[in-house]
């Protein structure tokens, strides 16, 4: 059956086209044995036929995926566009438990709570690895804190370390202003940090694009601290958005900022990209304290 998946063919069609080809084999063999054909017609007819019943499946196939009327179709766009439409996505929703133990729903599709609606929202990036000790720690929970207090939701991939520390500053002042969008993947072997509790608060995407997207929809401030792999990731991803004007795409503010935290490890990214000929976007702003981050990041609605 590998075979006929690869070409597209359903298990039905496929089984048909076997047994057809065997009985015009079985047919045309009998015909050579008793002296009416002869073995070259007999080739000939073998594949012959085989193309013939290959294509019939393959119409059979891929024309059942459309519902059309052929009568009234008129141009080739009239039977491309009028497929069967797509099932709608599935809301997956199964409790989820923090490092609190607090349980709460998750779903792999839809918005965060409904306050983004109506407040600014920061997008806080950094290494899950980073301790509680780490200075770099002590300055996100201190610059989160400060957003919430000046009405931000803040918002972060849901784990621990930096995004801990961002969340944990946020629910401080209100629970309501800490969010974090984790995946699916990943909350099945690694619970989201114990600072995300409101209701609607955390949401599991099932893939990285998704969650990617997610954290960053909407947003008017992308605060980066250090980190590995997954902070340059998105770091890059929502450099080029902003980069192309493509600030619609992910419902960005027209006014988003993007920061970076930390002028020892962000400056000599800027310093690689200008050894090599490439140009660091200006945008991007790299300071060093939480009173400068706080002075970049546009003023709450």
């Amino acid at each position: 059956m590998n075979l006929a998946k690869l070409m597209g063919y359903s298990s039905n069609n496929w089984e048909a086209l076997t047994s057809m080809n065997i009985l015009v084999t079985a047919a045309v063999s009998a015909l050579v044995m008793i002296g009416i054909a002869t073995p070259s017609i007999f080739m000939a007819a073998f594949q012959g036929f085989s193309v013939i019943l290959m294509g019939i499946a393959y119409i059979g196939e891929h024309l059942t995926h459309y519902k059309v009327d052929f009568r009234k179709a008129t141009k080739v766009s009239d039977v491309l566009t009028d497929r069967e439409p797509a099932a709608k996505s599935k809301v997956v929703s199964d409790p989820v438990m923090n490092t609190a133990g607090q349980s709460y729903e998750r779903s792999a599709i839809g918005g965060l709570s409904n306050l983004t609606k109506t407040k600014r929202v920061a997008a806080v990036y950094g290494s899950r690895r980073t301790l509680e000790s780490n200075g770099y720690y002590q300055s996100a929970m201190e610059f989160s804190r400060k957003l919430a207090e000046m009405g931000y939701v803040v918002r972060t991939g849901g784990g621990s370390g930096i995004m801990e520390a961002a969340n944990r500053g946020a629910h401080s002042v209100d629970p309501k202003l800490s969010e974090g969008v984790s995946l699916r993947q990943i909350t099945d072997r690694e619970p989201p940090n114990a600072f995300i509790t409101a209701p609607g608060g955390i949401r599991a995407e099932e893939s990285f694009g998704a969650r990617k997207a997610a954290i960053a929809s909407g947003i008017s401030a992308a605060v980066f601290y250090p980190g590995s792999t997954g902070t340059f990731d998105e770091f890059f991803d929502l450099l080029d958005v902003v980069k192309c004007g493509l600030h619609d795409t992910l419902g960005l503010d027209a006014e988003c900022v993007v920061v970076c935290v930390g002028v020892a490890f962000w400056e000599p990214l800027r310093s690689f990209h200008e050894a090599v000929g490439l140009t660091f976007p200006e945008f991007v702003r790299i300071v060093d304290s939480t009173e400068d981050a706080l002075r970049i990041v546009p003023r709450p609605i």
